[in-house]
């Protein structure tokens, strides 16, 4: 990826190289590299940018090269990637979002999560998201509470934002009564809240849920509203979710994330959040695999709701989320969108369906890599019988190797998982072989 930045522009190549993240990942031992690398997301996002805008992608450099004090490693990387997808729909949104002094301040999920609203309006509204980055309470030092809450009910009513950002008390920075008043209604087209539908709902939801009138922080006030748009959509998911224990007892940050994704998956297949919300784990509480699972789960719905529902009826997803479970999940999440078909049929083979192993894991981990560089390549490798039986330890840690290969030669990795001994299955001799070329190729490219 670096080689492909240095084409574009050797200065900005060589500043990415130098970072302590990236060049940490580049000499790692291989078979360290994992589902969530920060150093491999930072750099696909950085080649992303490259590809874009040069300019802009010294803005994100800049942001990486953040003390860890200020800002630490992986919310930086959080961060520009979250600006890079800004670009992706509209550039000047991405460099105004960029220049807001709050973003670089500190190390807050708070400016995170406000990003992301800004990312979500965007890739809905351009024009709309440039109008919400210029309001002065966004375009100040601090992003509050209370502002994350506006523009959560923004991004939640982009049909009636448009007039929000052209009213004088919204656009001076809202209140936290005005924020509640918001969150239980929306203003289609005058300055003063009207009765509405999702007016009737947050007055059926507050008779269920103790604090839903009065929210006490930038959670709850989220979750409000979340169920309040489910409640418009579906009353009977809403009310299952508002009747929920930790519902009652005070959503946590990332529980009030889970109901989002709930939501965002309702808006795409009320059947299938409905299975997500009857399932055993998720009345007990989320915890972080779950709601990575859950997080995944929307992702693939996106692009193909038939491959997400039958993942919803898997007897170990419905049995509760292990660590490796929610990173195949994830994992099934990018490829569907690089390859709807392998991703569907690497998830009907029996070792997925059955309960993923840890090599299983490491295995599909990495051929989702590969399929970002040669889906061809991936699909080869997918369709070999020890593929399909399930890879062993020396097979997995192979694909592992080969996914480094083909990010370098990419004709090279054609011609390793073209062997006869590669087919027929991986010894720990040749596993170690093609660590061998791996590293090869790596340091051919370095030179």
């Amino acid at each position: 990826m670096i080689t492909d930045i240095w084409i574009l522009d050797p200065a900005l190549a060589e500043a990415i190289a130098r970072n302590q993240m990236i060049s940490g990942y580049v000499i790692d031992d291989f078979g360290t590299i994992a589902l969530h690398d920060f150093g491999t997301a930072a750099l696909y996002a950085l080649r992303s940018s490259a590809r874009r805008d040069i300019e802009m992608t010294w803005t994100l450099v800049d942001i990486l090269r953040i003390d860890d004090e200020v800002i630490p490693g992986n919310t930086r990387v959080f961060i520009i990637g979250i600006l890079n997808g800004i670009a992706s729909y509209d550039l000047e949104v991405a460099r105004m979002a960029a220049g807001l002094p709050w973003v670089t301040k500190n190390g807050m999920t708070i400016n995170v999560s406000a990003l992301e609203h800004i990312y979500n309006i965007a890739s809905h509204n351009p024009d709309l998201a440039r109008k919400v980055v210029g309001l002065p309470w966004v375009a100040d030092d601090d992003m509050t509470l209370v502002d994350l809450s506006a523009l959560g009910v923004l991004d939640r009513n982009l049909e009636s934002a448009g007039v929000l950002v052209t009213i004088p008390w919204f656009t001076d920075g809202v209140t936290d009564e005005e924020i509640r008043i918001l969150t239980a209604t929306t203003i289609p087209h005058t300055n003063t809240p009207t009765p509405t539908a999702r007016e009737s709902a947050a007055s059926q939801l507050s008779e269920i849920i103790p604090w839903f009138e009065n929210p006490p922080d930038t959670f709850h006030s989220t979750a409000a509203g979340v169920l309040t748009t489910v409640w418009i959509q579906d009353s009977d998911l809403a009310e299952a979710l508002a009747r929920m224990p930790w519902v009652a007892d005070g959503v946590t940050d990332g529980e009030s994330i889970a109901l989002e994704r709930v939501r965002s998956i309702a808006s795409k297949d009320t059947e299938l959040a409905r299975t997500v919300a009857g399932l055993p784990w998720f009345s007990d509480g989320i915890a972080e695999d779950e709601r990575w699972a859950i997080g995944a789960l929307n992702n693939i719905a996106d692009t193909d709701t038939d491959l997400s529902t039958m993942v919803a009826n898997l007897p170990w997803f419905s049995d509760g989320i292990a660590e490796r479970e929610s990173g195949a999940l994830s994992a099934l999440g990018v490829m569907v969108n690089d390859d709807a078909t392998l991703a569907t049929m690497v998830a009907s083979l029996p070792w997925f369906t059955d309960g993923i192993a840890y090599y299983e894991w490491l295995a599909f981990t990495a051929l989702h890599y590969i399929v970002r560089y040669d889906a061809e390549l991936a699909n080869m490798v997918a369709n070999l019988p020890w593929f399909i039986d399930g890879a062993t330890e020396d097979e997995a840690w192979a694909i592992t190797a080969l996914h480094y290969i083909v990010r370098y030669d990419a004709e090279l990795a054609n011609m390793v998982a073209s062997l006869p001994w590669f087919i027929d299955g991986v010894t720990e001799a040749e596993r170690w072989a093609i660590s061998d070329m791996a590293d090869t190729a790596a340091k051919d490219s370095d030179d």
